[in-house]
């Protein structure tokens, strides 16, 4: 039998602790992402009882991510695990936009010429330090130019692959309307458009790729029966999902 000193045994279990604290604490993604060989989930915090939304996206994973909800812009710089409010825009944002070292927040929503894209207007903020502060265009030479910016927020290029959103309905019984499904993903490249596929389906709001060519999908926490096409549980509260593919330019 083997018999192991005092302070040997001690520093076993503080190494085994300080693995198992490792384990614990992960890389900062939801639970049921680890399971999805393509995708990263992470949840935003949410400031409302009922379904919340992640609108529009800026940044880096691997630095720091700011997420725009309903109402306000939080940033983690952790992978997810922690989460800053940076602002309380009153309101959601279309679209936050990285130039450089700058990201622009557009506050406006308009149609767009191409049939179901959307497209943010007026650049109304912006910040340079990943938002730990904000200010106003206004502020900027020619400011005006900010207000009549346009930016597509479903659809986002790179290496000659283009990713864009495409909402789907359906006729409501007995009635002209039409009643809203989940969003629809597509990738158009050199073999043509194909779905992408997303660990689960909801409203999809925004598209983001960052320097490595990895995909963030805005999405709301409402999720879809993909049989029968409708919301699950939608009365419960949920967290708005963002969607971060694990290689670059999915399929």
């Amino acid at each position: 039998m083997l018999f192991l000193t005092r302070a040997r045994w001690f520093s076993l279990l503080t190494s085994a602790l300080v693995a198992a604290s490792c384990h614990r604490q992960g890389d900062g993604i939801a639970p049921q992402a680890a399971q999805d060989p393509d995708w990263l989930t992470l949840t935003v915090p949410s400031e409302f009882a009922t379904d919340d939304v992640a609108y529009a996206l800026a940044g880096d994973l691997d630095q720091t991510l700011l997420v725009a909800t309903k109402t306000t812009v939080f940033t983690t710089s952790d992978k997810g695990q922690t989460w800053q409010k940076s602002r309380n825009f009153n309101g959601p944002l279309s679209c936050l936009l990285q130039r450089h070292d700058t990201i622009f927040a557009f506050i406006l929503n308009r149609g767009s010429n191409a049939p179901g894209e959307r497209e943010a207007q007026n650049a109304q903020y912006f910040t340079r330090d990943f938002g730990k502060t904000w200010v106003a265009t206004t502020t900027l030479p020619n400011y005006q130019r900010y207000q009549n910016w346009v930016q597509p927020t479903s659809r986002v290029q790179a290496a000659g692959v283009t990713y864009f959103l495409q909402g789907t309905s359906a006729p409501i019984p007995n009635s002209s309307s039409q009643q809203l499904l989940a969003t629809n993903l597509y990738r158009v490249g050199t073999s043509g458009t194909t779905t992408v596929r997303l660990p689960a389906r909801h409203y999809l709001y925004n598209l983001h790729l960052d320097s490595q060519h990895r995909l963030y999908v805005a999405a709301s926490g409402l999720a879809f029966d993909p049989l029968t096409q409708q919301g699950i549980d939608p009365t419960l509260p949920k967290q708005g999902v963002v969607y971060i593919s694990r290689q670059p330019l999915p399929h």
